[in-house]
């Protein structure tokens, strides 16, 4: 590990803890440690470093399952793209497109469940079973022509 830049983060420097950071998240030259990133980042972040807090945007992002999660993304996101910094300001909009896009389906009623069939007046059942007979009849009587018809052959 660079060890001017450990000692630059223990004293202070945001760029350094931002970098510090990146290397634990990363692995590069220290053992990958998502906690010590998150540690390195935050402290680059209160400082107003608009790299560190994208990079804690995008942690919250990550895990914006939950509304304070979601709401710390944003706070995030949005110190860092006020500054400028156009990847902040792209997760930003693509975050609360996803959002939008969910509160939207939650608000979308449940369709109403198909309508009933009207319901059968006397008139109505006694034809459609007049018409049944008559279908049954004429299927009885198949055979019998059938077998009227190979007998006169």
């Amino acid at each position: 590990m660079n060890d001017k830049t450990t000692k630059d983060a223990e004293q202070g420097d945001a760029e350094a803890q931002y970098w510090l950071g990146f290397m634990y998240e990363q692995g590069s030259c220290v053992i990958q440690d998502e906690k010590e990133a998150f540690k390195w980042w935050t402290k680059s972040a209160e400082q107003g470093n608009a790299n560190a807090q994208c990079m804690l945007g995008l942690l919250y992002d990550q895990r914006s399952s939950t509304t304070q999660h979601y709401k710390l993304a944003v706070k995030w996101y949005t110190k860092s793209a006020e500054q400028g910094n156009a990847r902040a300001q792209s997760n930003l909009k693509k975050l609360n497109e996803r959002k939008n896009e969910e509160a939207s389906i939650r608000a979308t009623p449940p369709k109403a469940p198909p309508k009933a069939p009207p319901p059968l007046n006397e008139d109505t059942l006694m034809s459609n079973t007049i018409e049944i007979i008559k279908a049954l009849a004429i299927l009885a009587l198949v055979p019998l022509f059938l077998y009227l018809i190979l007998m006169v052959a």
